[in-house]
């Protein structure tokens, strides 16, 4: 993926053309313009402003009609409720722990009308991202995927590896839509099912969402502070 390999080329050349002995200490404060921080995340990056964006009416809605939807996480029959609720006639269902023991990844489903990634915070970080980087590439040779809609738990923005592959992704897939979507952790697999429907219809150009009593907003991401 381009944005991946220049974001590593960059990071090497700053490396090679700057070497110190220790790098420098973080700032012991961080600013927010009209935003929050998210812990998680450390000092040095902050969040530009989050603002409501009520799902505006689609315009151009992928067909559910046919295919399957692929469905990382969770157990079969919860996958089976997220098909129902977006449109579509069946699922695929993909174990988390058999992800990660797998070299490669070969999926027998003959068309996707979507991906869904339940990634679980309680799971390791790093081998969970290189697991998904894998399966991404799995989906990209397949051709265009309609939707691709990455699911944590917990406060937003999502700081996992996952959250981030989502992002780079975002930036790649430009005929995927692709959001990472945080959520309470006592969410009900319904209403869960019903917020992924919504984000299905909705073609904004928002790739961070989340739900604050029943109301969307767009998060946006910021860089390191100065």
């Amino acid at each position: 993926f381009s944005t991946l390999e220049a974001l590593a080329g960059y990071v090497a050349g700053r490396v090679e053309a700057n070497p110190v002995e220790a790098p420098a200490p973080l700032p012991t404060t961080t600013a927010v313009t009209g935003g929050e921080i998210d812990p998680d995340l450390g000092q040095g990056f902050h969040i530009l402003p989050v603002h409501s964006a009520p799902a505006p009416a689609s315009t151009t809605q992928p067909s559910t009609s046919r295919g399957s939807l692929l469905v990382l996480g969770g157990t079969q029959a919860e996958a089976d409720t997220l098909a129902k609720h977006l449109g579509i006639a069946e699922s695929v269902h993909l174990d988390v722990d058999t992800l990660l023991r797998a070299d490669t990844i070969t999926l027998h489903a003959a068309d996707l009308a979507g991906a869904v990634w339940r990634a679980p915070r309680d799971a390791d970080a790093e081998a969970l991202g290189a697991a998904c980087f894998r399966l991404a590439q799995t989906l990209e040779a397949r051709g265009p995927l309609p939707f691709l809609f990455t699911v944590i738990p917990g406060a937003a923005p999502a700081p996992s590896a996952v959250a981030g592959l989502t992002r780079a992704l975002a930036r790649e897939w430009e005929d995927t839509r692709v959001r990472v979507l945080t959520h309470d952790t006592s969410l009900p697999l319904t209403d869960l099912a019903a917020r992924l429907a919504t984000e299905h219809s909705t073609d904004d150009a928002a790739v961070d969402v989340r739900y604050v009593d029943g109301q969307r907003e767009a998060l946006a991401l910021g860089g390191p502070l100065s």
